[in-house]
C-alpha cells in the first residue's frame, strides 16, 4: 500500500491542500491521513473505515474513488490469502505417515497468484513489461495508418502541386496519451516514516456522515439484497466473504434475503446481529 499512499500524497500536495486542510474537510484526524499517505495500514482502524477514509480522502483531490477502493480491497484479498499460503501443508497417507510435502516451487506459484487483480499503482516488473509492449502496439498501429492517410494524400494532390500530408498540420497524426506513472518518491521534501506506531484503542467514531453510509459484509453465507436508495431500486447476491457499500442522502430500505448471514456498519457503527435468523427481512435506515 506505499505506492498508493505515495501517489495519493504527491496529488494532494500537487493541489496545494495541506493535512490540516484534507482533516478539516473529510473529518478524519491528521494521524490517520498520515498513516494512509505512508501505507501504515496497522495504525488505521477497521478495514470497513479505512475503506471509507480512503473514498473521502479520493474525492478531496479528484481521484476515482471506485478505484482506489477496488485496489484496497484486492490488498486485503493478496494480505489474507498470502498468510494461508505460507503455513506448511502435509498429506498423510492412510498408514498415518508423511505422504507428500508442498513444493517450494508451488508455494512460489500460490503466492504468485494471489496479488492484487488491479495493481493500479504496481511499480513490477510485469506491469512495466506490459505496458511498454501495450505502448509498442499502439505506435505500431498510430505509423500504419499515417502512413497509409500520407500515401491516399500524396496520390490524390499528385496532380494538383498541393501540399504534401506531411506540410499540413492538421493532417498529421498525435501521438498516443501515455498514462501517468506515480513517481517512487513524494516532491514535498517530507520523508516517509515506514515504522509502525501503535495508537491506543477507541470505540468512538472517527468520521462524521451527513446522509446514510452501509457497509454490509458476507460473513457466514450468501446473501440477497433488496436495495432502494432514496427511492431508486437495484438488487444483487452478496456472496460469502464479499463487501457491499450504500450510500443515500435521505433513506435507504434494504431486503435481506438470509439476515443471519451479514454483518451491518451504519453510518460507522456497527449494528445488532440478526443472530442465525434466515427469514427475510426489510430494513430501513435514515440520514441523521
Amino acid at each position: 500500500m506505499q505506492e498508493l499512499g505515495q501517489w495519493l500524497k504527491k496529488t494532494r500536495v500537487e493541489t496545494g491542500m495541506t493535512l490540516a486542510e484534507m482533516e478539516e474537510k473529510t473529518k478524519i484526524r491528521q494521524r490517520y491521513l498520515e498513516a494512509i499517505e505512508a501505507g501504515d495500514m496497522k495504525s488505521l482502524p477497521e478495514p470497513v473505515y479505512t475503506l471509507g477514509f480512503l473514498r473521502s480522502y479520493a474525492r478531496q483531490i479528484n481521484v476515482d474513488e471506485n478505484q482506489v477502493a477496488q485496489y484496497y480491497k484486492d490488498w486485503q484479498t493478496s494480505q489474507k490469502t498470502s498468510a494461508d499460503s505460507e503455513a506448511e501443508i502435509k498429506l498423510q497417507n492412510p498408514s498415518g505417515k508423511e505422504k507428500k510435502q508442498v513444493k517450494p516451487q508451488e508455494k512460489e506459484k500460490k503466492e504468485r497468484q494471489v496479488k492484487p487483480a488491479h495493481p493500479i499503482y504496481s511499480y513490477t516488473e510485469t506491469r512495466d513489461r506490459r505496458f511498454r509492449k501495450g505502448f509498442g502496439w499502439v505506435i505500431i498501429v498510430i505509423v500504419v495508418i499515417a502512413a497509409v492517410a500520407a500515401l491516399y494524400m500524396l496520390g490524390k494532390n499528385s496532380g494538383k502541386g498541393g501540399d504534401t500530408p506531411s506540410d499540413n498540420p492538421a493532417q498529421q497524426q498525435q501521438p498516443a496519451n501515455q498514462a501517468p506513472q506515480i513517481p517512487e518518491e513524494p516532491t514535498d521534501g517530507q520523508p516517509i516514516d515506514d515504522t509502525p506506531t501503535i495508537d491506543e484503542p477507541t470505540t468512538e467514531n472517527p468520521m462524521t456522515y451527513t446522509g446514510v453510509n452501509l457497509i454490509i459484509t458476507a460473513e457466514t453465507g450468501d446473501c440477497w439484497l433488496g436495495i432502494t436508495v432514496d427511492g431508486k431500486y437495484s438488487q444483487e447476491t452478496l456472496a460469502k466473504g464479499m463487501v457491499k457499500e450504500v450510500t443515500g442522502d435521505q433513506l435507504v430500505k434494504i431486503r435481506y434475503g438470509n439476515p443471519g448471514a451479514v454483518k451491518v456498519v451504519f453510518n460507522g457503527e456497527t449494528m445488532e446481529s440478526f443472530g442465525d435468523d434466515r427469514s427475510a427481512k426489510t430494513v430501513e435506515y435514515s440520514a441523521p
